[in-house]
Order: C-alpha cells, then sequence, then structure tokens
C-alpha cells in the first residue's frame, strides 16, 4: 500500500507551516510519500502528485491559526477564495460538497469537523477527494493547530498512519 501524505510550506504573514515540519520529523518509511505544497489554488499542482505516485491512501495535513484541536475534516466545499475576489466554484458541474473516506484515530487531541474554510486546505481537499473517490483511494484530512506541539502532532500523524496501514 503507498500512502501520499501531504502538507503546506509557509503562507501569508506565516514564517512556518506547522505540516511541514511534521513531514520533516516523519521518519523514511517505503509506503509513505511525503509531499510539501506551495499555498497556491493551483489544480495541477496537485494532479500531478496523484498522477505521479497514485496513491493507495491519501492524507493532508494543513495549517489552522485558531484551532484548539487536531481538527478531522469530514467535508470539503466546492469552492475557493482568491485574495480579494468572492469564492468562486472549481467546477460547476461538481457536486457542492465532497466527503473524507478514510478513518482517522479519534482520542482527547482531535474533533470531527465539516467546514474546512475557504482557504487552500479546502481547495486541496475538495480536489483529493475528486480523485480518491473516481480511483477507489480513501482520503483523510487534519488541519493542525498552528501553536501545538511538532512532537505532539508528528506522534498522533505516526498513529494515524500505523491505523491506515493496519485497518484500511
Amino acid at each position: 500500500m503507498r500512502i501520499l501524505i501531504y502538507g503546506f510550506k509557509p503562507y501569508g504573514s506565516y514564517s512556518s507551516n506547522i505540516t511541514e515540519q511534521v513531514l520533516a520529523g516523519l521518519s523514511d518509511n517505503q509506503s509513505v510519500v511525503k509531499k510539501v505544497f506551495d499555498v497556491r489554488f493551483d489544480e495541477a499542482m496537485f494532479s500531478e502528485v496523484l498522477l505521479q505516485y497514485k496513491p493507495d491512501r491519501v492524507l493532508g495535513l494543513g495549517q489552522h491559526p485558531r484551532a484548539r484541536k487536531l481538527r478531522l475534516e469530514r467535508r470539503a466545499q466546492n469552492l475557493r477564495k482568491d485574495i480579494g475576489q468572492s469564492p468562486v466554484q472549481i467546477e460547476l458541474t461538481a457536486p457542492r460538497f465532497l466527503y473524507c473516506t478514510l478513518a482517522l484515530p479519534e482520542s482527547d487531541l482531535t474533533t470531527v469537523t465539516y467546514n474546512a474554510g475557504n482557504y487552500v486546505c479546502n481547495f486541496s481537499m475538495y480536489l483529493m477527494s475528486r480523485y480518491c473517490q473516481s480511483h477507489n483511494t480513501k482520503f483523510g484530512f487534519v488541519h493542525v493547530p498552528m501553536h501545538y506541539a511538532v512532537s505532539t502532532v508528528t506522534r498522533y500523524v505516526q498513529t494515524a498512519l500505523r491505523h491506515i496501514l493496519q485497518y484500511s
């Protein structure tokens, strides 16, 4: 089984992104491909990685500036918001919502949510969900509080990866 796990580089006024730090802290594993994306509304950037690696499972990580717990996102919405513009749909004929299908471990560190916002995390979730649906691949996404200890998040992600390899 091949798992693609992705995060993002710093964006806006942030000098770091906890998801990039978490991915750097994960030990190398032949079953896991790690990818750090620029924070851009660029469909091709995500599609190219999916087509290159053809993962069996995909786990996305995104930084959340206000979250207090790890947010297990369950739903992506068909919209995106460019800076200074109103939200626009990714595809006019596509479903309004797509849902995550990858079961992730819940604990006192996590909460389940159904609103991934309207920035690049939601955009990536929608694109990944769409790909995963058409390729019988499971997908999950975790919004990570930016002020969490990297070691805590890394342990959670390692547990999630073991769970994915064992149960899905």
